[in-house]
């Protein structure tokens, strides 16, 4: 009877410890092993915290990751992409860095030093323990146009080339005005007569045809009139079929000085209104 009982005592215990053996491996699976097809979305920021828990106000900071280890990061003011590597749940980003708008930046580039580190995704939200000073926490936004490192599609390609004009509006030797430009830095404005800018990208393509994106989503876009001010500088106006929300996200007209190459410089045409300087994207 005794020798009956410590046998069921022993099965009983090896049977707890298989138990847990195997919950243990699953557990231990699933954090060493992160799916990258979790990552693949576009995320908002929601919490930035140093390591003793002090929260830090979030700055207005979007960030999505692909399926061929592409990372890229929107700000309120900067830009920047990068690649991402993954071993077991660590994540490292390499080659990322941003912009250099002034506004807000030493908050950014806290923000992109601190993507290095183990990641889990729970539901909705994105958990980043890193291996530097602050941890970060994510939630998925509903945005589903997410980025590829190919950076130099347009937004306005889905529109009618033929929308507004047959034919190109530019000679030949302005033709290099056409493709998507990043706004890196804007001045002007010192005495509050304009708003400063709230947008990333202007693309132009072929026939007069122009559109404002701002992080994923087409915000602006409309027909540009160009005028002749001299051979190197034109009056450039930018006439709005479609704007989200109640106002334009861009100026109405505009001086471009050429040549162009890879920087486009326009000339808000108003007293003390802005000055867009943009570089193309390849």
């Amino acid at each position: 009877m005794k020798e009956s009982y410590i046998l069921r005592n022993i099965i009983c215990l090896l049977s707890i410890l298989f138990f847990l053996s195997v919950l243990f491996y699953s557990c231990r699976k699933e954090t060493d092993d992160l799916d990258i097809n979790q990552l693949v979305a576009v995320w908002k920021l929601h919490k930035f915290t140093d390591k003793n828990d002090n929260n830090l106000v979030p700055p207005d900071i979007r960030i999505s990751f692909t399926e061929n280890n592409c990372v890229t990061v929107f700000t309120s003011c900067n830009y920047g992409q990068g690649k991402f590597y993954q071993n077991g749940n660590n994540i490292t980003i390499n080659e990322l860095a941003l912009t250099d708008r002034k506004f807000d930046l030493d908050n950014d580039n806290k923000f992109v030093n601190n993507l290095s580190g183990s990641y889990s995704v729970t539901g909705d939200t994105l958990r980043i323990l890193s291996i530097n000073d602050f941890d970060i926490e994510l939630l998925r936004t509903q945005i589903t146009d997410i980025y590829q490192c190919d950076m130099s599609t347009q937004l306005i390609d889905k529109i009618d080339i033929n929308r507004y004009y047959s034919k190109d509006i530019f000679q030949p030797e302005y033709s290099a005005i056409h493709g998507k430009w990043f706004l890196s830095l804007e001045y002007g404005g010192w005495s509050g007569g304009a708003e400063a800018p709230r947008f990333d990208f202007l693309e132009i393509k072929k026939n007069g045809i122009y559109g404002i994106c701002k992080g994923f989503r087409l915000v602006e876009f409309g027909k540009i009139e160009a005028t002749n001010l001299t051979e190197e500088k034109l009056l450039l106006n930018f006439i709005p079929s479609y704007h989200s929300g109640d106002n334009r996200w861009f100026v109405g007209s505009a001086r471009l000085t050429f040549p162009v190459n890879d920087s486009l410089t326009l000339v808000d045409n108003c007293l003390d209104c802005y000055h867009y300087r943009f570089y193309r994207i390849e």
